[in-house]
């Protein structure tokens, strides 16, 4: 062990006395004062905010109804929530980029009624009328994203235009009857 000039052995021994001291008088707990300023750092806390709220609404419904927690509840949820949560991912990039999509829910309105269109008064295969909806949406996705960077319009106003177009207002003399294993 070499020696540090000027400190003898004694004076280290004496410093970890103090600190061993120091850290049997600390609590063991946060002072008055951290634990409001924590507190008041997780309040502020958008993410953890809206976490903890979606745990409260959670506990409070499951002790609400019976019916809550049972399987065939969690799992319609969850696919209720997909749709939901497709579109959201493809916003949230446009929103990071500092753009926006006003017409992304009455587009995905219109494809859905397209497809329902070629299902069942077109008679087409199910699968086929998905593809064929899938290319209708990134052909409107495509027109819309050239008119932006090419002509250099707005997206705000270039999607105002595109949610006033396919608006499902437009489309009312469209709607579907009820089939015959719908009646």
């Amino acid at each position: 062990m070499t020696n540090v000039p000027g400190a003898s052995t004694g004076d280290f021994d004496e410093a970890e006395d103090a600190l061993a001291a120091a850290l049997k008088e600390e609590t063991g707990g946060l002072t008055e004062t951290a634990r409001r300023s924590l507190f008041r750092r997780l309040l502020q806390s958008r993410s953890l905010a809206t976490t903890a709220a979606g745990v409260i609404l959670f506990a409070g419904f499951s002790l609400a109804t019976p019916l809550f927690l049972t399987s065939d509840n969690l799992l319609n949820m969850v696919r209720n929530i997909t749709f939901t949560a497709i579109v959201a991912v493809g916003m949230s990039y446009l929103l990071i980029a500092g753009e926006i999509d006003l017409s992304v829910g009455s587009t995905y309105g219109f494809l859905t009624m397209v497809m329902g269109i070629l299902i069942v008064r077109a008679g087409f295969d199910p699968w086929l009328a998905l593809a064929a909806v899938i290319g209708l949406g990134v052909f409107i996705g495509f027109i819309n994203g050239l008119i932006v960077t090419r002509i250099g319009i707005r997206s705000f106003i270039v999607t105002l235009a595109a949610w006033r177009w396919s608006s499902p207002t437009n489309f009312r003399s469209m709607s579907i009857p009820p089939g015959p294993s719908m009646t």
